[in-house]
């Protein structure tokens, strides 16, 4: 499935426009491995159900208020890759 960035917080979280029915027909539920590739990056990452379901440091994928959002527990996604909106992120 392909998105887009919509969001990025205060906490450097990012928030994609792929929401949790986008992810159920790809059939990707809480603890699948996600590999996301953006620019020329490509990453994975469990997908979890809160930010502490990883250890400190860690790469997780979690959905929030109905959207898949891309962090780090205890970090900051953004300031380690850098994404802006619109940017295209693609989910397998």
């Amino acid at each position: 499935v392909r998105g887009t960035v919509m969001n990025i917080d205060n906490f450097a979280n990012v928030t994609l426009n792929i929401s949790d029915e986008d992810l159920d027909q790809i059939n990707k539920k809480t603890t699948s491995i996600l590999k996301v590739k953006f620019k020329d990056k490509t990453i994975s990452m469990p997908l979890a159900k809160t930010y502490g379901d990883v250890s400190k440091g860690s790469l997780v994928a979690i959905v929030y208020d109905g959207y898949l959002q891309l962090a780090i527990n205890i970090g900051k996604f953004n300031d380690a890759y850098k994404l802006q909106r619109g940017d295209v992120v693609q989910i397998e």
